[in-house]
């Protein structure tokens, strides 16, 4: 049995107050780079930026990070060297579970030398495995280890326990 925890416009209003928190904690900078882990990571990541460009007077670029925690060996980060050197950049994923995920990602990222990394998530639930923490999160669900978020952006659904 699942049950909506959120519907499509408290997503939605979730999804515009962390962009507003990016901003106000990001108003000096000149560049914010966004990194959406994989499928749904990469969809906020998008809808935050939309948000942003019309707040933000800077440039705001989103990429696609393809993670894979089973295989390390297909993690790649595929840019210039000094493309982000002293850029804030923003680590984007749908739910914060064990932390796992946005280590490798962090992993991939340093040896670019951002300026800083933070890590901003629609849900973050409560059984970190690695010292991860969200700077910016739309909820805090304290979940069993048996329970499961699923968050449906294409039919906008919401997340589901």
């Amino acid at each position: 049995m699942s049950n909506v925890i959120l519907n499509s416009n408290q997503i939605s209003q979730k999804i515009k107050r962390l962009s507003y928190e990016l901003y106000e904690n990001n108003l000096e900078e000149k560049k914010v780079i966004l990194f959406g882990i994989n499928s749904n990571g990469n969809i906020l990541s998008n809808r935050i930026k939309k948000n942003l460009d019309n707040l933000f007077p800077v440039n705001i670029e989103s990429y696609n990070l393809k993670i894979d925690v089973n295989n390390s060996t297909l993690n790649k980060l595929d840019l210039e060297r000094d493309s982000l050197n002293g850029k804030v950049v923003i680590i984007v994923d749908d739910v914060l579970n064990s932390g796992k995920t946005i280590a490798y990602s962090i992993n991939l990222i340093l040896p670019f030398y951002p300026k800083k990394i933070e890590v901003a998530v629609l849900v973050d639930r409560s059984h970190k495995k690695f010292p991860i923490l969200a700077k910016y999160s739309g909820v805090k669900l304290n979940t069993t280890i048996n329970e499961h978020i699923k968050i449906d952006f294409k039919k906008n659904e919401g997340y589901l326990l």
